[in-house]
């Protein structure tokens, strides 16, 4: 997978945890979901619209 641009990638890993935490996910769930969303945010370029929705998760 090659990056797009790593400029949210810190912003998706936190708040796609923070989310997760707050739907009721498991550390384990909440990690392996932080961990997709974080990868396709890296292959987009730009800030906010480089964080994928939930559904693209």
């Amino acid at each position: 997978m090659a990056a797009g641009g790593t400029t949210a990638a810190g912003d998706t890993i936190f708040g796609t945890m923070a989310t997760m935490m707050v739907m009721g996910k498991s550390m384990d769930e909440a990690v392996d979901i932080e961990q997709r969303a974080s990868a396709i945010g890296v292959t987009r370029f730009g800030e906010q619209e480089a964080i994928p929705g939930v559904g693209e998760i």
